[in-house]
């Protein structure tokens, strides 16, 4: 290999690589079919750490959640029974990268961390993980003083499916928020901070257009016949093309520039938004208690397909749903008032709530179950009150093990009532080690979801739902992508890889020594 070049690193959030293809076959993306064809190129799996959601986390710090990192952004608070969601704790890998660094908006990167650092992150990221900020401080106000506010704000975390306007809105958001970001990141790197060996973009458009629009894509889904599908579909080739334009004007502007491009892996329809946030918190309470908390709309019962008013927000119009029995809730609050919080008030200040998840609302009855559901973005997952772990302690030790079968055979027992199948493809223990270790962002049972299901029958439990859609889209496409742009290798497809080699992958392009500590091996490098 060459003396090395400078290194433009293009973060592709969310890019889906059957939806490019498809566009490109279609005569579109024609900056990405280049960069592409001319690359060699890998698969790149990211294995079960996916549904952590913490997938930026372990870019931007090297290392996977079985090397010792989280395994997700909402830790819970053993003391308090709180779940609270953290920002990203951990140091840069750029820490230990001695070279002059531009980033721009990578999520779960804490440029504050690593102080020789220059840019900004936080500003316009699909779920940055980062409190907004930019070394040197005044560049993120000459930004904003030039370029203006973040233009996808509003789009960010769009729920649009219910109206075809709002969809069509959300779009058109977007795409502008693709080409303001193009703007800014040429800015940066061309004339605020030019002086550059590797450069570090990452491009969230893609991520906050799946998750609405996906249903306007898939044909398959079941959202795709309503009014919202059609602008949809077209503003996620939208998108697409947008995002196609910021890539050639980088890589047109930067020549002498290797590029990596990647997507740690693919999107795909949603299959837990609703099983994981309603129905699982509301099968463990009903077998706990026997009888049911969550009631479902009569037009939601009654309709093929559970819909919302083109206004009506999706969290709040679920939680209604939720019939609290005001005379049990006097008597847990009492118990639930710990002398002190295992997580600490500096923590605390930094956290978000997830209380708008449904799962959230259960939490008064924990107290009193021998196991709950976690709030969670992906699968579903289950906590036991086991003793000498959890304040609210209900199963010893020994019931362990006699508790997560008795779980496991109460979700293998649920069916889909839209298909009459499993509605759960399987169960996995998430720790086999002694489970009084589980951690903060742990929990005792991982619950992969068959499908999509917005209800679930059960034998003894009944009904559960139905309840509409939230996002469309989600994580669970199929693999990720790598693409690398050098004079030094000719094009060529290198098979698939894991996706935590893509930062061991720059420390080698860049001609700087790998740690060893890093959770995957160089692309460069034959696998192992």
């Amino acid at each position: 290999m060459d003396e090395p070049r400078r290194l433009l690193v293009l973060g592709l959030d969310g890019y889906e690589e059957s939806v490019g293809r498809a566009l490109m076959a279609d005569g579109r993306l024609p900056n990405l079919r280049h960069l592409r064809d001319s690359s060699v190129r890998f698969e790149l799996d990211h294995g079960v750490e996916i549904f952590s959601g913490l997938t930026w986390e372990h870019f931007s710090t090297g290392h996977s959640p079985s090397d010792g990192g989280p395994w997700s952004a909402i830790h819970f608070d053993a003391n308090t029974s709180e779940f609270l969601q953290m920002p990203t704790e951990r140091t840069p890998f750029l820490d230990r990268l001695p070279v002059r660094t531009v980033v721009f908006d990578c999520p779960y990167l804490d440029i504050g961390k690593v102080p020789s650092v220059q840019g900004v992150v936080g500003w316009g990221a699909h779920d940055s993980g980062v409190p907004t900020q930019s070394q040197p401080p005044q560049i993120l106000s000459e930004m904003t003083e030039r370029f203006g506010e973040f233009a996808g704000h509003e789009s960010l975390y769009g729920f649009s499916w219910p109206s075809a306007a709002r969809t069509e809105s959300h779009g058109r958001l977007l795409a502008a928020a693709a080409r303001q970001r193009s703007d800014v990141a040429h800015w940066l790197l061309s004339e605020r901070l030019p002086d550059w060996e590797l450069a570090l973009i990452v491009m969230g458009e893609f991520h906050s257009a799946v998750e609405p629009f996906w249903h306007g894509w898939d044909s398959t889904h079941p959202l795709h016949s309503l009014p919202s599908a059609a602008p949809a579909g077209r503003a996620l080739a939208g998108v697409y093309d947008a995002v196609d334009e910021m890539v050639g004007a980088l890589t047109d502007a930067f020549p002498d520039a290797s590029v990596l491009a990647f997507a740690m892996h693919g999107m795909g329809p949603n299959q837990s938004d609703v099983p994981s946030m309603v129905l699982l918190p509301e099968l463990l309470y009903r077998d706990q208690f026997g009888h049911p908390l969550l009631e479902a709309r009569t037009d939601w019962e009654t309709s093929e397909i559970p819909m919302l008013a083109e206004d009506e927000p999706w969290s709040p119009s679920v939680v209604q749903q939720l019939r609290h029995p005001n005379r049990r809730w006097a008597a847990v609050r009492r118990r639930m008032r710990p002398a002190s919080p295992a997580i600490s008030e500096e923590r605390r200040a930094r956290s978000q709530s997830v209380d708008w998840i449904p799962a959230a609302r259960y939490r008064r009855y924990w107290p009193d179950m021998e196991a709950f559901a976690i709030p969670a973005y992906y699968h579903g997952r289950i906590r036991i009150n086991l003793r000498g772990r959890e304040a609210r302690e209900k199963v010893r030790p020994e019931q362990y093990e006699r508790a997560c079968a008795a779980l496991t055979t109460l979700l293998e027992e649920c069916r889909n009532p839209e298909t009459g199948r499993p509605a759960v493809k399987s169960v996995r223990r998430f720790v086999e080690s002694d489970p009084l270790l589980l951690g903060e962002t742990d929990a005792d049972l991982e619950v992969i979801w068959e499908g999509a299901p917005i209800s679930l029958d059960h034998p003894v439990h009944g009904r559960i739902g139905p309840v509409p859609h939230r996002r469309t889209g989600g994580h669970t496409g199929d693999h990720g992508i790598a693409w690398l742009n050098s004079p030094a290798f000719e094009p060529e497809d290198r098979g698939r890889r894991s996706s935590f080699d893509v930062v061991p992958t720059v420390f080698d392009l860049l001609g700087r020594p790998t740690p060893e500590d890093l959770s995957g091996h160089s692309l460069l490098q034959p696998a192992d």
